[in-house]
């Protein structure tokens, strides 16, 4: 059995990255910087400093160009995410290409991609196209087309207003007009207005094409132009097939040189599967992530070593599985070819080998119906950000028996021990479940350990990602297939076994004990500086039961960053206040911040002084938790904070907002004197929204409609941006979401309300995988989780050492333990000052 160890967080690029998103039918994408795509991608309103402030509305997926087989066109982008503020390097090849990104990311080099840190001077990447302008088009501006040109003879369509015009582009005006002995105004005047003489003059042939000799398209002065032929230009453009939206040919360039330009903002994409890079600036890069290795290297040599149908891939959630699967490889730049049906969580695979059974979960209202006494909300207790609460916890009688039940079941432990309640809840359970002929997902894994000698396709190579997330019955599972495989590669981290409630277990991951040639460990961390690593190795060291490891820290230009550890001897998690003074003063440094604790009511006083403060936050790893998103804009609605933006910003037609802008805040205006018009400001208003959702044309501006919709009363204050005024003739329902976002901007401005916020605040189990410059972590821990301690001794100790072990190593820079509290008159926490 081989065993990985997979650790390192993604490498990022910065915020200003131009890139070329397309989305819709358009035949070519648009320029946008990856942070503006981020806001837009995941439905942030755009800060006006970044141009348009219109969302991506519709249902269209947006797209980037992607190598594809050596072939460069437009890829499906899967999501956009925010990375946090990061030390940056800009590389810069011969022909002034630049891009800037941290030392993780991997570019595309003649040796596959390699990572940015072991580039240096003479390297070889790829390129789009070294011909282009480097940095694209500029910020915010299109190529100049006139319109209305209707007497052109080789003019495009152009429907506007239910009438056809022709359009041309301005660098063609300037060709033609030089042609004709003009200037551009006259010869505009006379293709839009007088047929006769339009007849007259002399025109560049249809098939004839305008280069840029800079590359600019924006300059268009008669010496930058020359004629071409459309292949012609194609291939000084490096296209070599403009069909389906344009496809290029990848181009080597040298890296010139690569130097550290500080800490900065970065974002990265994940691309869909199965191509997972994307063009950035120029370059070629890949996405990445923690599954790299596995992805790109060891998958690909069982693949080849084995067969494409002798390699089953299974993760702890279905993405984590597929995104492997499909990942390419960066030896080959090939798609992992492994089969579908062979790719998936463990739940899955058994339901489809199994034959699809009824699942038992489709049934809960009838249970419901039948056992009201134990009626199941729904709501998942094993699944709260904090791993279970303490007795007062939402959620029904039935809630809590079924999930200790299958806690029971996952821990493999004998139903003697199981408790008179539980035990009669799974005898009900069990006797409905045959009634209706179904299974529950335990069952699948239960079923599969006692009837499914082998995996599906019966493989000779098992690879199980997230292998300690995994709970003993389905690692159980695994190793019985593995009986008849050659080979299971369990991936994973012991030290981060932090879902002991629901079933999760080091033990079971790490028993049976493997001889030490078997294991491969990664042993560079690329976030953890050496005195945070230090001080967590104080606490995980305590573990009873874990495998040593050799971990180093974090490295910048060769030198092992220290960091800082210090403690907080004045405040608990019931007395925030000072700490927050502490968090405003690294944030005008320009560093983020995260609170940490083990369970989410910890929370509840650092996030009313946040909300008093208004001080914006945010945790962008559960982003559907409101209560810890107060700012996040949701999907398919507009927010208090979207109101408020569009309210304080405009379009662009200089101080008047696009109407959508103005629709999202007028809508909520009351119809009074200071408000709406009566009838005609509602009617007006209904007539504007469905205009945008037909996306008629015209809506770039409100000017003409203010006047018709608000009474003269409500249009000087809401010209002036009167936020007061706002609120004092908004809907009475509508004020109190409003309070918060106003706060926030009448302490910190508007850029508070439109940028992401620099602190993050949760649990440690809500933000695994993250991290932040500094963290406040809180060592305290729920009454149950000290009952707990009482009842089963090392292992929930162990499972709290290793809990705050990840809330510490969250940490890039500073590690700040804040002072513990009482609770029920006496302290419940861990010591982590060892």
């Amino acid at each position: 059995m081989g065993e990985l160890r997979i650790f390192g967080p993604p490498g990022c690029l910065a915020a200003n990255t131009v890139l070329n998103i397309r989305r819709g039918k358009r035949n070519s994408g648009r320029d946008i910087t990856i942070e503006k795509a981020y806001y837009k991608f995941n439905n942030w309103k755009i800060p006006p400093c970044y141009g348009s402030n219109y969302p991506w509305r519709g249902e269209h997926d947006a797209m980037i160009l992607s190598l594809q087989e050596n072939v460069i066109k437009y890829h499906k982008i899967a999501k956009i995410v925010h990375s946090g503020y990061k030390t940056l390097y800009e590389i810069t090849t011969v022909n002034n290409r630049s891009l800037s990104a941290t030392l993780e990311h991997p570019f595309k080099t003649e040796e596959g991609f390699t990572q940015l840190r072991f580039l240096q001077p003479g390297s070889i990447v790829f390129c789009r196209n070294l011909n282009a302008s480097p940095n694209g088009r500029q910020k915010n501006k299109k190529r100049r087309v006139i319109y209305c040109a209707r007497y052109h003879p080789h003019a495009f369509k152009h429907n506007q207003a239910g009438v056809n015009y022709g359009r041309i582009t301005y660098a063609k005006v300037v060709y033609e007009a030089n042609m004709n002995n003009m200037s551009p105004v006259e010869f505009v005047r006379i293709v839009r207005h007088n047929k006769l003489q339009a007849s007259q003059l002399k025109y560049l042939d249809k098939d004839i094409v305008l280069h840029h000799k800079d590359h600019n398209q924006l300059n268009d002065s008669f010496g930058n132009l020359e004629i071409t032929t459309k292949n012609t230009h194609d291939k000084l453009h490096g296209y070599f097939n403009i069909k389906n939206f344009g496809y290029f040919e990848p181009q080597k360039d040298t890296v010139k040189s690569i130097k550290n330009i500080g800490k900065g903002l970065t974002f990265d994409i994940v691309m869909d599967t199965p191509y997972h890079n994307y063009v950035a600036q120029g370059f070629i890069v890949h996405n990445t992530g923690k599954s790299t290795r596995l992805a790109t290297e060891e998958i690909p040599n069982a693949v080849r070593e084995y067969g494409t149908d002798k390699v089953v891939v299974t993760s702890f959630t279905r993405t984590g599985a597929k995104e492997i699967a499909t990942k390419k490889s960066f030896l080959t730049g090939r798609t992992i070819p492994v089969e579908p049906q062979h790719v998936g969580t463990l739940h899955a695979l058994c339901y489809r080998q199994l034959g699809q059974p009824e699942l038992m979960e489709k049934h809960i209202s009838k249970w419901n119906e039948a056992y009201s006494d134990f009626a199941i909300s729904g709501k998942d207790l094993g699944s709260l950000d904090e791993g279970g609460r303490d007795i007062n916890v939402d959620g029904t009688a039935g809630d809590k028996l079924f999930s200790q039940y299958n806690i029971y079941r996952a821990k493999m432990i004998d139903e003697r021990y199981w408790g008179s309640k539980v035990q009669r809840f799974a005898a009900l359970w069990t006797d409905f479940k045959k009634q209706l002929g179904a299974m529950d997902f335990t069952d699948l894994i239960e079923t599969a350990l006692r009837d499914l000698p082998y995996a599906p396709g019966h493989p000779d190579v098992i690879f199980v990602d997230e292998a300690q997330d995994f709970t003993r019955l389905q690692l159980s599972l695994v190793r019985s297939w593995g009986q008849t495989a050659k080979w299971i590669v369990l991936v994973g981290d012991d030290d981060q076994t932090i879902y002991g409630f629901a079933g999760a277990t080091p033990d079971a991951f790490l028993n049976p004990p493997i001889d030490d040639k078997f294991k491969r460990s990664l042993e560079q961390s690329y976030r953890v500086p050496q005195a945070v690593l230090d001080q967590a190795m104080k606490i995980i060291t305590q573990v009873k039961v874990r495998e040593k490891k050799t971990y180093k820290a974090r490295k910048e230009n060769g030198k092992t960053v220290q960091g800082i550890v210090r403690t907080h001897k004045d405040e608990s998690y019931k007395k925030p206040n000072f700490v927050i003074d502490e968090a405003k003063e690294y944030i005008s440094q320009g560093k983020t911040v995260m609170f940490l604790a083990s369970c989410s009511y910890m929370l509840e006083p650092l996030k009313a002084v946040l909300r008093k403060e208004g001080l914006p936050f945010w945790n962008q790893y559960r982003i559907k938790r409101g209560d810890w998103n107060p700012l996040q804009a949701g999907k398919e609605k507009t927010t208090a904070r979207d109101v408020v933006v569009n309210f304080l910003g405009s379009g662009i037609d200089g101080k008047y907002w696009d109407i959508h802008q103005f629709v999202s805040w007028a809508k909520y205006l009351k119809v009074q004197e200071g408000g709406l018009i009566r009838k005609q400001g509602k009617a007006g208003l209904k007539a504007l929204k469905q205009a945008i959702e037909e996306g008629q044309k015209g809506l770039h501006t409100s000017e003409n409609v203010i006047s018709q919709l608000l009474t003269p009363a409500a249009i000087q204050p809401a010209m002036d941006r009167n936020i007061d005024w706002l609120l004092h003739n908004f809907l009475a329902a509508k004020v109190d979401p409003m309070q918060y976002p106003v706060h926030v901007y009448k302490q910190f401005g508007k850029s508070a309300i439109e940028n992401v916020p620099q602190i993050t605040i949760g649990t440690i189990h809500s933000v695994k995988g993250g991290e932040s410059d500094i963290v406040f972590l809180y060592p305290d821990i729920s009454y149950k989780a000290f009952k707990e301690i009482g009842q089963l001794g090392d292992a929930k100790r162990d499972e709290l050492y290793r809990l705050f072990y990840v809330g510490m190593t969250r940490a890039r820079e500073e590690l700040v333990i804040m002072k513990y509290a009482n609770q029920k008159g006496r302290p419940y926490y861990v010591d982590l000052i060892k």
